[in-house]
């Protein structure tokens, strides 16, 4: 939510439009990342939001599970997803804040920087990938479909909402939209002028 210097005015406008969109009946959810600091998690733990940091819930009348974790510095931090085994539960989604690895785009090229943190997703998803729908990650200052080299499973690297960088890399700002329907995630990237 942060970068590494806020000052009040950026708490207090980020706080009010967590409420505004809370207002509004749109759920927020969250989890830590790299640059959070004490400032910035205080204003997310003013509410309404929820954090998701090692936590699974349960959205739309038991469709849609969505399981957060925290940046880890190349670790998982808090406890991973457990199995699915209800038939009901038709949507099954991970938020992280790390560099996946292996993660590659659509044309099976790296998408990841040489980042010694990153998170090997290889062992989970063995047991994952086939229930787990969707992978969600941030961290990364690239936007990309991607997934992980070998596995089914759909990443989205969501990439920055900001300019943050001069890389030549595909960083522009943008936003995601994920659309789910009895199952079927569809995902549009707009950018952000």
């Amino acid at each position: 939510m942060f970068d590494h210097e806020i000052t009040q005015a950026d708490t207090d406008h980020v706080h009010e439009e967590i409420q505004r969109t809370h207002d509004a009946g749109i759920p927020f959810y969250f989890i830590h990342g790299n640059h959070d600091n004490e400032a910035g998690n205080e204003t997310l733990r003013r509410g309404p939001g929820i954090h998701l940091g090692g936590q699974t819930i349960t959205l739309e009348q038991g469709t849609v599970r969505i399981s957060g974790l925290d940046y880890g510095a190349g670790e998982f931090l808090g406890p991973l997803p457990e199995v699915v085994v209800d038939e009901d539960l038709l949507t099954s989604i991970l938020v992280l804040h790390n560099t996946p690895y292996p993660a590659v785009d659509e044309s099976g090229s790296p998408i990841y920087r040489n980042d010694p943190n990153h998170l090997d997703l290889r062992e989970f998803l063995d047991r994952a990938d086939e229930w787990l729908d969707l992978i969600v990650s941030g961290h990364m200052h690239v936007g990309s479909r991607a997934s992980i080299a070998g596995y089914d499973t759909p990443l989205l690297v969501t990439g920055p909402t900001a300019e943050i960088s001069t890389s030549t890399q595909e960083n522009h700002p943008s936003t995601w939209l994920l659309t789910i329907s009895e199952g079927d995630v569809q995902i549009e990237r707009t950018e952000l002028a």
